[in-house]
């Protein structure tokens, strides 16, 4: 599935952060600061990358391990 197949999901209150697995291009997507119906950052990570996720008490995730992890 490429970048442009995958769809934004609006932007809501109670959905802080989002996390956007994308196997098939081995990368993250993590959109973070909802307002107004959509989300004002998005960042992508690769394979060997650690992210942290601001809003959900500080918590780090490798790329790798989010990759390798079963659907």
């Amino acid at each position: 599935m490429s970048a442009a197949a995958v769809e934004e999901p609006v932007a809501r209150p109670t959905l802080l952060e989002v996390v956007i697995v994308d196997r098939s291009n081995r990368r993250l997507r993590v959109l973070t600061e909802p307002r107004d119906g959509e989300y004002r950052v998005r960042a992508v990570h690769h394979p060997g990358q650690s992210f942290t996720l601001p809003e959900s008490a500080a918590v780090t995730l490798s790329v790798d391990d989010v990759l390798a992890a079963n659907t």
